[in-house]
């Protein structure tokens, strides 16, 4: 009956004594006694986060900043101190799918697959899709991407048109002021979501978003982060009330953006949670109901970006 917490990995909790010198990964806490069999059939492999009696996973995988992710739906976060991220060749923990095989076509670790592919921007470039347009109307919407940031400054991931009120359609991460602004529609009623760093450790870390909007139709407004293991959600949208021609990815207007992307979307929808969190480590075939743009910014070489949707706004 007795309840734990302030739980340390490294250490012991008397007193910060006892330090752990050498190196470790892949840690696990499970609710019950697993046999030898199943520790034995996945040691070497990586876990999804909800297998049954998973209580803390922590990949320890990040490779950069301070902030260890819980890769369960507990959301056991933490932060190390004075540690030093160690890349080595000499252990190899292999990636599961759904039925925990190793499959190229599950993105692992953030937006990679088996190219390792994203698109970086240095704050001096940026992707332009002119003949991109937004309709006029209802416009519920669903913005999709794998986004990874190391800095607060002013700059867009994206955005649409000239982004003035009441037609904003724009995404700034990581703010001067350790803010992301989702801006759909007016500002000042209804139009923007806002994500604080209380509600997630962005920074030096990939960080999938999904931005939704019911737009002109009064419905929520949100913002998921890693499939919903973090959200933003408020209540009535709205929506810009002119068509909005041109796609940027990395600037708006003379603001411009620093940090990498991979697998953009845009659905002319409002895609559920449940699909979001199914689909977000998945490359998707370009011909699904409501997608209305996908780059997957996983070219790797060349200076054209391919829409993989039969509206080929490359």
């Amino acid at each position: 009956g007795r309840t734990f917490n302030n739980f340390r990995i490294g250490t012991s909790w008397a007193n910060d004594a006892g330090y752990l010198k050498g190196r470790i990964t892949d840690f696990r806490i499970w609710t019950r006694a697993r046999t030898l069999e199943e520790i034995q059939a996945d040691f070497r492999k990586r876990l999804r986060g909800d297998e049954v009696d998973l209580f803390a996973y922590w990949p320890l995988k990040e490779g950069f900043g301070n902030t260890l992710s819980d890769e369960t739906p507990n959301n056991h976060y933490g932060m190390h101190e004075n540690g030093v991220w160690i890349k080595t060749d000499d252990l190899t923990i292999s990636k599961p799918d759904e039925e925990g095989r190793p499959d190229a076509g599950i993105i692992e670790e953030g937006p990679r697959d088996q190219f390792r592919a994203a698109l970086g921007f240095d704050g001096d470039d940026f992707v332009h899709m002119p003949g991109f347009e937004w309709p006029v109307g209802e416009n519920p919407v669903t913005v999709e991407f794998w986004l990874y940031v190391d800095q607060y400054r002013v700059g867009s991931a994206f955005s649409m048109g000239l982004c003035n009120n009441p037609n904003r359609f724009q995404f700034h991460p990581a703010y001067t002021d350790a803010k992301s602004y989702w801006d759909y529609g007016h500002t000042s009623y209804n139009g923007r979501v806002i994500v604080t760093q209380s509600d997630w450790y962005l920074l030096g870390r990939w960080t999938h978003f999904a931005l939704v909007s019911y737009g002109n139709t009064s419905g929520l407004r949100a913002v998921y982060l890693n499939g919903g293991q973090n959200k933003v959600i408020n209540q009535d949208s709205v929506g810009p009330v002119v068509k909005l021609t041109g796609l940027w990815l990395g600037k708006w207007l003379f603001s411009t953006f620093i940090g990498k992307l991979a697998d953009f979307r845009i659905w002319n929808r409002v895609r559920p949670e449940v699909e979001i969190k199914r689909d977000m480590k998945r490359r998707l075939t370009g011909d699904e109901p409501g997608l209305a743009g996908y780059w997957p910014l996983n070219e790797g070489s060349g200076l054209k970006i391919y829409d993989h949707t039969p509206n080929q706004n490359h």
